[in-house]
């Protein structure tokens, strides 16, 4: 599990036959199929978002994110909206509309981009796009924006208030731009409301550039042999091994990890690093290109050392809350 963007940068993409996820949330109408064209306007509209998606994360389109207000200056654009890019699930909105819409919802930073398109002869054009903090899809109004989201500094656990926080801003944009609208956007906001918002969202964007640099500074010497020891017990094909490694580990969790290819854990990138407790250190790492399943190992710090207890596999779109009150960082 290296950290992003180190040298090797492995790029992997999650295997979806493995754990049956995919980037794109919602690609096509609920209930009876659409006819052809309708079909045929949603794949390439689909193609257009995640054109977008790719260029950014790259780095390579860096116009399209100086366009947000509040976004701060081109030369910062690429390193600051990469990241977040890498971690986006993309949800799709107004489908049979001839000016759809598109969320990038990165739930880690909890910081979403809304994305307003227009339809040309040679396919589609993002015509505005706004970032705002995941607050603000539940709430317009919510004030008090902290830089760290709060599920990271949940009391019941971080997992848990990971999981239910996704949910609730997936489903805010579900109710505001349903697939199955027929007409097109409309803003509601000022410019002077998106640049504010703009500047909360570069907030978290900077706050996380910050924690990044510490973790490759090696200041953490205990970070290092850990990742290690993660990537090991990952590419391990024996489940009596990965629960050597982790004790904690389930079964279950164990069987799955000694079925993966070792290219997802050669593929794992560092996302996000949480203390957990007096000794305890949560470690949460995905396949880059994908915003819903992460792999979340807990370890306890000590003598230098963080020793591993326990893995897990979660999807954000679907958690269920282990029998083992796992999402509580201080349990084993």
């Amino acid at each position: 599990m290296p950290g992003r963007h180190e040298s090797p940068r492995y790029k992997a993409p999650l295997q979806s036959a493995l754990l049956g996820a995919a980037a794109v949330l919602a690609v096509a109408l609920p209930g009876a199929r659409a006819d052809d064209d309708i079909d045929a306007r949603i794949r390439g509209f689909a193609a257009h978002v995640l054109a977008l998606r790719q260029a950014a994360m790259e780095g390579a389109d860096t116009e399209a994110v100086t366009r947000i207000p509040g976004s701060g200056p081109r030369e910062r654009a690429a390193a600051l909206w990469a990241p977040f890019f890498e971690n986006a699930s993309v949800l799709l909105g107004r489908l049979q509309s001839p000016a759809p819409t598109a969320l990038f919802y990165n739930p880690l930073l909890d910081v979403a981009l809304v994305t307003y398109w227009r339809q040309e002869e040679d396919g589609y054009r993002a015509a505005v796009l706004r970032a705002l903090p995941g607050e603000r899809l539940n709430d317009p109004r919510a004030r008090a924006i902290p830089a760290v989201p709060a599920w990271a500094t949940a009391s019941d656990g971080p997992i848990d208030a990971l999981a239910e926080t996704t949910g609730f801003r997936l489903d805010a944009f579900r109710y505001t731009d349903p697939a199955e609208a027929r007409k097109g956007w409309r803003l509601r906001t000022t410019f002077a409301a998106d640049a504010a918002a703009g500047r909360e969202v570069r907030s978290r964007l900077l706050d996380h550039a910050v924690r990044r640099a510490g973790w490759y500074s090696g200041k953490d010497a205990w970070l290092a042999p850990t990742l290690t020891a993660i990537q090991k017990a990952l590419a391990s094909d024996d489940p009596a091994a990965v629960i050597a490694a982790a004790p904690a580990t389930d079964d279950a969790t164990a069987e799955v990890i000694a079925r993966m290819p070792v290219e997802y854990a050669e593929g794992l990138l560092l996302d996000e690093v949480l203390v957990a407790g007096d000794d305890g250190r949560l470690l949460f790492g995905s396949s880059p290109d994908d915003g819903d399943i992460y792999v979340i190992a807990l370890c306890r710090l000590e003598g230098g050392i963080c020793g591993l207890r326990r893995i897990l596999f979660v999807s954000l779109t679907d958690w269920v809350q282990p029998d083992a009150d796992a999402s509580r960082t201080e349990g084993g």
